[in-house]
């Protein structure tokens, strides 16, 4: 991924799925999008090195609608957790990711920012202002 294509930096918390090579798909929650990859936890161990496809559905607020994405990934780290047990956080580096498929991505991540400030100002009374 060349620097033009990295990605924003932002917690992600979403249901995905990664497909194994062999067709296994395993499901995983993302937890936040790095610049050249996302960090996600997951209750199979993965193997470093993997490559992996993930898979998501993203909400497209302003179209009212669900689009598709995917990635191609490489296992980059594999840490167990003690709490909660029995679960691991991955770290995964973006190896593919087609045009469309990250503008989509970046469109969410926009569209998230901009309900989170939204979020915020409501809840500081800074709505009407």
């Amino acid at each position: 991924m060349s620097d033009k294509e990295q990605l924003p930096r932002t917690a992600w918390k979403q249901e995905i799925h990664l497909v194994r090579a062999n067709g296994e798909c395993i499901v995983a929650v993302s937890e936040s999008l790095l610049q050249r990859g996302l960090a996600v936890l997951v209750d199979t161990p993965l193997i470093a090195g993997e490559h992996l496809e993930v898979r998501a559905i993203l909400p497209n607020h302003e179209a009212h609608r669900l689009e598709p994405i995917s990635l191609e990934c490489q296992v980059s780290y594999l840490v167990e957790l003690t709490r909660p047990a029995a679960r691991f956080r991955a770290g995964l580096t973006v190896t593919r990711l087609h045009p469309a498929d990250r503008e989509r991505l970046v469109a969410f991540i926009r569209q998230e920012a901009r309900r989170r400030q939204g979020a915020g100002r409501q809840r500081t009374g800074q709505a009407g202002e």
